[in-house]
């Protein structure tokens, strides 16, 4: 449902142009500008007759003697581009950090803030616990950590392969994948990583499973959930198996894109301004973080379960 909000009309009886929607798309709350349902209505089919099973956004407009239902939206493959696939990353989102009192409530959205915003969003959950004092974790060292978590994640949806054949073909002009070799990866993004590293938040911190863990575990649970999709290609294990892909064969076709994500999440500690690893400096310690974040990430393996 979108509920169309009009703004206060003007003298001369015209509505400001200024009009927005709310609107839940697959259960999140966006706002959308006038402008963005315009060009989404135009990028769309119209049918106002017809309820389509999906891709469908209904409206009403309050305070009106009619109660319409505004057109359903269809999407065909003719008249939707790129960017289509990418409008919801283009509204108006959040600049300010969340207090911690935000962060810890299940009411918290990920999706309402600008992606850098999430960075600290990461480190407040870690500080929330004084992770970074017990350690002495150099906080500019963490969040250059974060912003290359960030960076690796394929949050523009575009994902290029070079590795299964025709679908990592690139158009020479824009170095961009070509519009029919491209390979969408829409959830296992930054948006992702971030909402999942705050369940876990919440379920150590209101769910009381905190009370069992040693500092270093929560630790190790809160950057493992972060980095548990680390440069995710969108697909799944079975694919690349069957698909014989490089990924598959390097890593002996078990657990793939968990044990990719986790070497690759490893790896950026060997750049000296993203290591926070050599804050636990004995071997030991530094041994037990390393194994403790590999298992939680390979536990999300769903052929584990």
């Amino acid at each position: 449902m979108a509920n169309i909000v009009p703004k206060p009309r003007t003298n001369n009886g015209e509505a400001d142009s200024d009009e927005h929607v709310n609107v839940v798309w697959e259960g999140v709350d966006c706002v959308l500008s006038k402008d963005k349902i315009d060009s989404l209505s135009a990028a769309w089919d119209i049918d106002p007759h017809h309820n389509h099973n999906k891709d469908v956004i209904s409206a009403s407009v309050p305070g009106s003697n009619n109660s319409s239902r505004c057109s359903s939206l269809k999407r065909t493959s003719l008249s939707v581009g790129f960017d289509d696939y990418n409008w919801m990353r283009k509204l108006v989102l959040r600049k300010d950090v969340p207090t911690i009192d935000e962060i810890r409530d299940w009411s918290f959205d990920a999706l309402v803030f600008e992606d850098v915003v999430l960075i600290e969003v990461f480190v407040r959950m870690l500080e929330y616990y004084n992770l970074l004092e017990e350690f002495q974790i150099d906080a500019q060292v963490l969040e250059r950590y974060a912003s290359a978590v960030m960076n690796m994640h394929n949050r523009d949806c575009y994902y290029q392969r070079t590795d299964i054949g025709d679908e990592g073909k690139v158009d020479n002009e824009t170095g961009k994948p070509s519009e029919e070799h491209i390979v969408l990866c829409e959830y296992h993004n930054w948006y992702h990583a971030v909402s999942c590293a705050h369940a876990t938040f919440l379920f150590l911190t209101l769910g009381g499973a905190d009370q069992f863990l040693e500092p270093k575990d929560i630790f190790c649970i809160i950057m493992g959930a972060l980095i548990h999709d680390l440069d995710h290609p969108g697909t799944n294990n079975d694919f690349e198996v069957k698909r014989e892909t490089e990924l598959a064969q390097r890593y002996d076709n078990d657990a793939v894109l968990e044990r990719h994500s986790i070497s690759e999440g490893l790896k950026l500690c060997q750049n000296p301004e993203l290591d926070w690893l050599k804050s636990f400096e004995k071997v030991e310690d530094r041994d037990y973080v390393e194994h403790f974040i590999t298992e939680s990430i390979l536990a999300t393996d769903p052929a584990k379960h």
